[in-house]
């Protein structure tokens, strides 16, 4: 996901809007700030997943749903525009747009009366296309291959700790 266009296009955007004018060391970029979410997302995970309170509701939390959670992280702001949200006040201003958004809005969301920024709904919007549909496919794919190899693997390691003991067994008897 991180080597898509998409995303990578959230380098040039800055998280800080003008802020680097005033403060020069403010100049933090929304691609930085998506992996740091993503990481920051993982480590509340695992807190959660210990949680009594899962316990109780009989809750388990996978490791799907860690990567879900991980990718929630990496797109939460993928829908930014470059000023990050100075450039929003842009699109409030033009009704035109502002009836596209509604549009967008309306199509993803639902009749659901609900407060969102430009950014959140561009970040649904794009996340909704079937292009980052395919990407999270292939993902999930090579996941799963992963997931396969790795127990093809520990099944191997298995067999051969079992074979190291009778071989011992085997010498020493």
């Amino acid at each position: 996901l991180i080597d898509q266009p998409f995303f990578q296009r959230l380098r040039g955007i800055s998280q800080n809007g003008f802020t680097h004018l005033i403060y020069p060391g403010a100049i933090h970029t929304r691609f930085e700030h998506s992996i740091g979410v993503s990481y920051l997302a993982e480590e509340i995970f695992k807190v959660i997943k210990q949680d009594s309170l899962l316990i109780d509701y009989d809750i388990q939390l996978t490791c799907n749903d860690l990567v879900k959670v991980k990718i929630a992280g990496l797109l939460h702001d993928v829908g930014h525009l470059p000023m990050s949200h100075s450039s929003e006040l842009i699109f409030e201003r033009m009704i035109s747009e502002k009836k596209k958004i509604e549009k967008i809005k309306t199509s993803l969301i639902g009749n659901i009366d609900i407060n969102l920024s430009p950014h959140e709904i561009f970040s649904a919007w794009l996340v909704s296309t079937e292009y980052i549909s395919e990407i999270l496919n292939e993902i999930e794919n090579m996941l799963n291959e992963e997931l396969e190899l790795s127990k093809e693997s520990l099944e191997e390691s298995e067999k051969f700790r079992i074979n190291k003991k009778d071989i011992i067994n085997h010498h020493f008897q």
